[in-house]
């Protein structure tokens, strides 16, 4: 089978879970950060009192919008997540995965489960490490600078 085909059978189940970072949307901007930090994630899934996902908080959303505001570290992450992100559910196709987050730039994309509650979320590095998997001769042999030429023959 080629690459496309697998493209379509295998599904986000296939690709690692990350646990999230679940924050409440009332929570000082600040605060996610240190804990964005502290867990060493890129981004946090903001919830409602219900436990349902209203918005992601990113590393993008940290430098376009919480940097230029002063006040910014002491208001309420909803004030700059962004609102209902689009999720992947775990029977999806990892080439309709690939397309969504090619076209809308995404990194990070939260994953429902079966039930509708919250398994975590996927990192575009996750997909890369996928693809990669099909090729690990042509990655994992590449030189650290391939278009790097030696000055000077090897040895003595």
């Amino acid at each position: 089978m080629k690459i496309e085909g697998f493209l379509k059978k295998d599904k986000v189940d296939r690709l690692p879970i990350r646990a999230p970072l679940l924050v409440e949307k009332s929570q000082p901007t600040g605060v996610v950060m240190t804990m964005m930090k502290e867990k060493k994630v890129g981004c946090a899934l903001v919830s409602d009192d219900k436990g349902g996902i209203v918005g992601i908080f990113t590393e993008r959303d940290v430098l376009r919008k919480v940097v230029p505001d002063e006040a910014g570290f002491s208001r309420p992450v909803e004030t700059f997540m962004s609102p209902s992100p689009k999720v992947l559910k775990m029977d999806q196709s990892i080439a309709s995965v690939i397309k969504l987050m090619g076209e809308k730039r995404y990194r990070n994309l939260p994953v429902i489960d079966f039930r509708g509650q919250v398994a975590g979320y996927i990192n575009i590095k996750d997909v890369v490490r996928y693809l990669a998997s099909f090729f690990p001769c042509e990655v994992y042999n590449l030189p650290p600078n391939p278009h790097q030429i030696p000055q000077a023959p090897e040895g003595a």
